[in-house]
């Protein structure tokens, strides 16, 4: 299974002491916008000279780094960040390519997926994601969510993510994760996996259990009871599914009304194994005479795609070819009446279509529903069923497409690196061992105009190193920070806590040394803030 990575682009310093500064063009405010930019300049007079410390060329957002064998220099211009979520130090943005839809989806749940390749989440967030928060562009509306999957020792997540709208053709709409808070829980907001599915949605089944008889409805209204010998809980197009064997296995929904509806979408990702004519994906049935009051499934030949319903006069529709042994596949099944059509869907197109003006049922409700079979456990599906959702609405052509798109496609969801709540480098040990730094105010510039500003290590927790107060410089050095040995640990330099009293440009001068462990050995790095 394809997942995102977030991922910064590092700017490496070889040599001796084997470090890597990271840009990040993220600050924050709590009074004022502001207009910062910050300079490094590697200095000629460190006592380190062989081999020389090397920042090698690259760029990040809008910043161009400078470099040659003996000296490197950054500048940068951004403002100040506005809204950070109070007490939650990492964020990272998430973005959406939804250049292929043509509709606002309103209330349209998204997977969001991390892996392994997503460092700087897995070593900030709780073990068990208590402090993850999904926020909207707003940087102010929370967002309802669902955990499909949150495994911390081999560093999976699946979060259904319910985002109030996604813009028609926008390639702009993002919305916010936020975690590293170490003493939270979860909040009201990921508490209910149902509130992260809108009200049409009768049943939404991620096959998320793993073991056990139950497969769990998010919806919280409809969960459904395993049959069969064995257990057959497996991986799926996302996160979890269930490998039914075609001989014994299939799942039954306890009868219900909210499933009487004569208008309904009916989605899947299915894999099946052996393709046979008229096994069901999903399936209603009346609970005297047995026939189905409406089917999802293998048609008359054993790789078409079949919709029924009604009962006992059915209304049938079949798309050739359309099932594939081994592979997967998103599939759809839509009863429009409202605008007399029926219609199978594969991969958010359509596979199939009819014109429809009747739902000829006569059956009685509240009837059973079976998953992998009928609701007798006849006509049993073999293969692999995954995300199957049931919705009391036709869905758009739309919203079809971008669950396809947004379940398969990874590239339509983008992430910019982590940002760290008033972050501007990123030092980063590249070799086993460790280093001490601390930072040092060298000269200032009309610092009067600054009422604070505080300079800090960050790694989780602030150590801070320059702070300014009332238009003083109130601490002018600080304490020595271990870097600990071994590639990967790190620490960010913050500046945040910005309050300015009048307009003007102040500066800050500032040495970041790199020291040898209990010796005198050391490299200068000048900082230069610029705060307009």
């Amino acid at each position: 299974m394809n997942k995102h990575r977030l991922r910064g682009r590092p700017f490496h310093v070889t040599g001796c002491l084997a470090l890597a500064l990271l840009l990040l063009l993220s600050f924050a405010c709590t009074d004022v916008s502001a207009s910062l930019k910050f300079s490094i300049l590697k200095q000629s007079r460190t006592t380190i000279t062989v081999p020389p410390v090397v920042l090698q060329a690259g760029s990040a957002g809008n910043s161009t780094i400078y470099a040659n064998s003996t000296s490197a220099q950054v500048s940068v211009s951004a403002t100040v960040a506005q809204g950070w979520l109070s007490n939650f130090p990492y964020r990272e943005k998430i973005t959406f390519n939804n250049s292929a839809i043509s509709e606002n989806l309103v209330n349209f749940t998204v997977p969001i997926i991390f892996d392994s390749s997503n460092t700087d989440f897995w070593g900030h967030v709780q073990t068990n994601g208590n402090d993850t928060r999904f926020i909207d562009a707003d940087n102010t509306t929370k967002l309802y969510y669902e955990f499909e999957t949150f495994n911390h020792t081999s560093d999976d997540m699946v979060a259904w993510v319910k985002v109030p709208q996604i813009d028609a053709s926008s390639t702009t709409d993002y919305i916010w994760i936020y975690y590293g808070n170490s003493t939270v829980n979860f909040d009201s907001y990921s508490s209910r996996s149902s509130n992260a599915w809108d009200s049409n949605y009768v049943a939404v089944y991620h096959f998320k259990d793993g073991s056990g008889s139950r497969i769990t409805d998010s919806t919280l209204r409809n969960n459904a009871t395993l049959h069969g010998s064995g257990s057959h809980w497996t991986n799926g197009q996302i996160g979890g599914a269930y490998n039914f064997d075609g001989t014994n296995d299939y799942a039954i929904i306890t009868a219900s009304t909210a499933f009487d509806v004569s208008t309904y979408t009916i989605e899947a990702w299915a894999k099946p194994n052996t393709t046979q004519a008229w096994t069901n994906i999903m399936a209603q049935n009346d609970t005297t005479t047995g026939p189905s009051k409406f089917q999802f499934s293998a048609g008359n030949s054993a790789t078409n795609l079949a919709s029924d319903f009604g009962g006992p006069t059915w209304h049938s529709l079949e798309a050739t070819s359309a099932l594939s042994n081994n592979a997967w596949n998103s599939y759809a099944d839509r009863i429009d009446m409202a605008n007399s059509n029926q219609s199978l869907w594969k991969n958010g197109t359509i596979a199939a279509s009819q014109t429809q003006t009747t739902y000829p049922c006569t059956y009685a409700n509240g009837s059973a529903i079976g998953i992998g079979a009928d609701a007798f456990g006849a006509y049993k599906f073999k293969g692999t069923i995954d995300e199957l959702r049931f919705s009391n609405i036709a869905r758009s052509a739309n919203w079809i497409k971008a669950c396809y798109q947004y379940q398969f496609d990874r590239s339509k969801l983008t992430y910019r690196s982590v940002e760290i709540v008033g972050a501007v480098l990123k030092v980063a040990n590249q070799v086993a061992s460790a280093w001490n730094l601390n930072l040092r105010v060298y000269n200032s510039s009309n610092i009067a105009r600054l009422s604070n500003a505080i300079i800090s290590f960050r790694d989780g927790t602030s150590n801070d190193q320059i702070v300014v107060s009332n238009g003083n410089i109130a601490q002018s050095e600080g304490a020595l920070y271990n870097l600990p040995a071994g590639a990967g640990s790190a620490v960010y330099i913050s500046m945040s806590n910005i309050q300015t009293n009048a307009t003007g440009t102040s500066y800050l001068y500032i040495y970041l040394k790199v020291l040898v462990p209990n010796t005198s050995t050391y490299s200068l790095y000048i900082i230069t803030f610029l705060i307009t």
